[in-house]
């Protein structure tokens, strides 16, 4: 019931969360829907590693050549870097009419592809199809054991009483150009425009966060859903229970600075900038070290009370050097590094919290590793899926081998990172691996065993690295390490593991 009174707090939040999910699903009504209601979400489940699927349910004969409005939803999650649509083809006005049909559809869905998470449309929309597929949605989660943990509904055509909102500031320039996809759409109405104004509206309560552009979401959880009918809309109302945002933030934060390298890519920037806005635990600090032409505005988020955000210039002095002056600017106990071309995970900071008590100085967790190269217009493509990236327990002589513990993993001692020198800037290749060596005689290292971010490689080079003359030149600095014995102790050990490997 509508409470007289109720203190602006309890009816809208004042700060920001994404909602938690690993596996998600999107219901769509129709092509663009998608978009307009949560791509500014979709983008940064992204960029915590979910598994994303969206899937259009009707064909969109009513409004436009229903071929060419798939192609534009192609298009819109090309942008978004998601994965092509699955296509229902509904009639599109007629889910009002087959709701059953519908729901049992979703539940072979949710059976077919689990997940933790489902977004679609809100109960409160205009469009009766709309209204369709929250009805659905609620009716397959409630009849499919193991749903999905939470089914939140988003706003197209009509507002919603949001129980939680989503800062996509540093991704709405990117949701505006996915939205801006669906040219077939604007000779009547401009969606794009007004879904997206809707955004600017939705951060009246998160300003003091220095959020300028937000989605809502109307959030209920699946036991919620079991024991309750869809309840018909009521204005104003909180009508579902649900955990508050305040208790779904991270309730701590971590001490550390965030230390992001990057050089005129600014779209890579925003990947890596919504991928720690998406953290559980929020860091003290982020520095945004810039070794070219400085970052355009609306990339770098406004600082917090949890985190402060600033942005230095490196000059041109090349990428170890801008390590070494973030390094020295910093104020957080540890550093943490994320290139503009990584993207962590959304437990990633959380997980050294955990883990701090029993580190020295020095933990790390495990990465994915995925490949892109650029196409002919110079957009980047997936070349190969993220895969598990060597990583694994601390071993002294595996290190001495080869460089296991990736950079976007490192969490290091700020004091013993400075009483060591930093990275060695005379090193082009190999310079973190060098760093380590002499990090190792200092401290142990400690490995958290999780997989917590993807490194991305992009194969961008015109012409081939010397890594072999990289390698010699590392080997040449720790001769101690590198003598004939130990080498040949190397190559025994290795010969050893492949002996072990049980190959199909």
């Amino acid at each position: 019931m509508y409470i007289h009174g109720m203190d602006e707090q309890q009816r809208i939040p004042f700060s920001a969360q994404l909602l938690p999910g690993k596996r998600i699903t999107v219901f769509a009504p129709h092509a663009d829907d998608e978009t307009l209601g949560c791509g500014g979400a979709l983008m940064l489940h992204r960029a915590t590693g979910a598994e994303i699927r969206i899937v259009i349910l009707t064909d969109g004969a009513a409004g436009g050549d229903p071929t060419t409005r798939q192609q534009e939803a192609v298009e819109a999650c090309r942008r978004m870097q998601l994965g092509p649509p699955d296509f229902w083809d509904f009639a599109d006005r007629s889910l009002l009419e087959q709701v059953e049909i519908l729901a049992a559809a979703m539940v072979r869905d949710m059976q077919a592809h689990p997940a933790d998470l489902i977004y679609t449309t809100s109960p409160a929309e205009l469009h009766p199809d709309h209204r369709a597929a929250a009805t659905a949605a609620w009716q397959a989660v409630a009849r499919r054991a193991g749903a999905p943990a939470i089914l939140a509904f988003f706003e197209v055509g009509a507002p919603l009483h949001p129980n939680v909102l989503t800062d996509i500031s540093a991704v709405y320039q990117a949701k505006l150009d996915a939205a801006s996809a669906f040219t077939s759409q604007f000779h009547t109405i401009p969606y794009h425009h007004i879904a997206t104004s809707l955004n600017v509206f939705r951060s009246l309560t998160l300003r003091g966060s220095g959020c300028i552009h937000a989605e809502g979401f109307q959030a209920v959880s699946s036991a919620y859903v079991r024991k309750h009918p869809l309840r018909q809309w009521v204005p104003g109302e909180l009508p579902y229970e649900f955990t508050p945002h305040a208790q779904l933030q991270a309730a701590t934060t971590f001490d550390c600075t965030v230390i992001v390298r990057t050089k005129n890519r600014p779209d890579l920037l925003r990947e890596a900038i919504a991928s720690i806005l998406a953290q559980s635990t929020a860091p003290r600090e982020v520095l945004i070290v810039n070794d070219g032409e400085a970052t355009p505005p609306g990339i770098l988020p406004a600082s917090t009370a949890e985190t402060t955000w600033r942005e230095i210039q490196s000059k041109g002095s090349g990428r170890s050097a801008a390590w070494n002056l973030a390094a020295s600017r910093a104020c957080g106990k540890w550093l943490l590094s994320l290139d503009d071309d990584d993207v962590w995970f959304a437990d990633h900071i959380a997980t050294f919290a955990q883990h701090e008590s029993s580190a020295e100085k020095f933990m790390y967790s495990d990465a994915l590793k995925s490949v892109w190269d650029l196409d002919a217009s110079g957009a980047r493509r997936l070349k190969t899926p993220a895969a598990p990236f060597k990583g694994g327990p601390f071993d002294r002589s595996k290190l001495e081998t080869m460089n296991f513990i990736p950079t976007c993993g490192w969490a290091v001692n700020r004091e013993l990172w400075l009483e060591l020198g930093g990275i060695d800037e005379s090193l082009e290749l190999f310079e973190d691996w060098e760093f380590l060596l002499r990090l190792s005689d200092r401290t142990d290292f400690l490995s958290t065993g999780t997989v917590t971010s993807e490194y991305r490689f992009l194969e961008t080079r015109a012409e081939p690295l010397d890594w072999d003359a990289a390698r010699r030149r590392v080997q040449s600095l720790h001769p101690e390490r590198f003598t004939a014995e130990k080498l040949t102790q190397m190559v025994q050990r290795l010969s050893g593991e492949l002996d072990q490997i049980q190959w199909p």
